[in-house]
């Protein structure tokens, strides 16, 4: 590269910086799953979150979780480095078993106290096989009881 090309590309770069500020990339959470994928009330969950960061490494720092009513809510707390590169990141955290019911998992991303991203899923829990054929049979036990007694 000769002299002139190298002054412009100097030139530019200043300019950038000086004119638009640092560049920075936001980051978001780009996935969020659970494992099991259908737990039931006995099955302890894992949750897995990854996304990307906009600048020179991340880590997270804090993790909070919370269960309101059929609602969960797991806050990272993220600390970021100083440069403009976009990272990639990931998080698993488990929980204990739920009861049966609908649950919304909301994830949320946290920089310096403010939200910088949300990830919002909803999942199952169903009650536990054994449970269920439990059930059956002593509902039939009972319906075997009953006829006995009016014969």
């Amino acid at each position: 590269m000769d002299l002139k090309r190298k002054s412009m590309v100097v030139l530019f770069v200043i300019c950038g910086v000086i004119f638009l500020g640092p560049v920075c990339v936001y980051g978001e959470i780009t996935d969020v799953s659970i494992d099991p994928v259908v737990p039931t009330t006995s099955d302890p969950i894992a949750i897995f979150v990854s996304g990307t960061e906009g600048y020179g490494g991340v880590t997270i720092t804090d993790s909070v979780f919370t269960l309101q009513d059929m609602s969960l809510y797991l806050d990272l707390y993220l600390n970021v480095g100083p440069m403009a590169v976009v990272t990639d990141w990931s998080y698993s955290e488990s929980i204990d078993p739920l009861s049966a019911g609908i649950f919304d998992l909301l994830v949320r991303t946290f920089e310096d106290e403010e939200v910088t991203s949300t990830y919002p899923i909803t999942f199952e829990v169903i009650p536990e096989p054994t449970s269920i054929l439990l059930l059956i049979v002593g509902m039939i036990g009972l319906r075997v009881k009953q006829k006995k007694k009016h014969t």
